[in-house]
């Protein structure tokens, strides 16, 4: 079986929340066929819908760092084929009183954050559409032949992460747009 290190979720997402809100302050041309994505799934709380396989593993808590920020976090993760990995993650934030601080480089630093959590190292970045909005996508390249792409998203006081993983080797630039191009606020 291949080594994901996605599926790595208590070193990847149990600490994430709390790293992520502490940074806030600091056509597919493969042989993949678009079927593969599986049928639209919406989030039951109506904030997106997205084309992915099966149903989603949902779990969702609050986080806090005391005298910083607070926020809801949720994670929808489904798994695929080939040891894909698809992910949404959204994060309502409450600030508290007196916090400074850009939520937008914020929203890079959590991008960055994920992926150098999974011991990726960043590949590049550009600016992207997701839902309709002005996003940041980032790819991350792991050491044992793993690539993860996040795309970062604002709105007000809600950050969406979705993110793409596959092997290396497997990795279709088109087959992501098509999953990512599927996420609708």
């Amino acid at each position: 079986m291949y080594d994901n290190p996605m599926r790595e979720r208590t070193a990847i997402l149990t600490p994430l929340p709390i790293l992520a809100l502490a940074c806030l302050l600091s056509s597919c041309a493969s042989e993949k066929s678009p079927k593969l994505l599986g049928d639209r799934y919406c989030s039951p709380e109506g904030l997106f819908c997205i084309n992915a396989p099966g149903q989603p593993k949902v779990e969702g808590k609050p986080q806090d760092v005391p005298g910083l920020v607070s926020a809801y976090v949720k994670t929808y993760e489904w798994g695929g084929p080939d040891d894909m990995v698809y992910l949404v993650m959204s994060m309502d934030l409450a600030l508290q009183p007196g916090v400074e601080g850009s939520l937008q480089a914020g929203l890079d630093n959590v991008v960055k954050g994920v992926g150098e959590r999974m011991g990726g190292k960043a590949a590049g970045s550009t600016e992207v559409v997701l839902g309709g909005r002005k996003a940041k996508e980032t790819i991350f390249d792991h050491p044992k032949g793993f690539r993860l792409a996040i795309r970062g998203l604002l709105i007000d006081t809600r950050i969406f992460l979705v993110v793409m993983g596959a092997p290396t080797a497997d990795w279709d630039p088109a087959y992501a747009t098509l999953f990512f191009d599927s996420f609708k606020l």
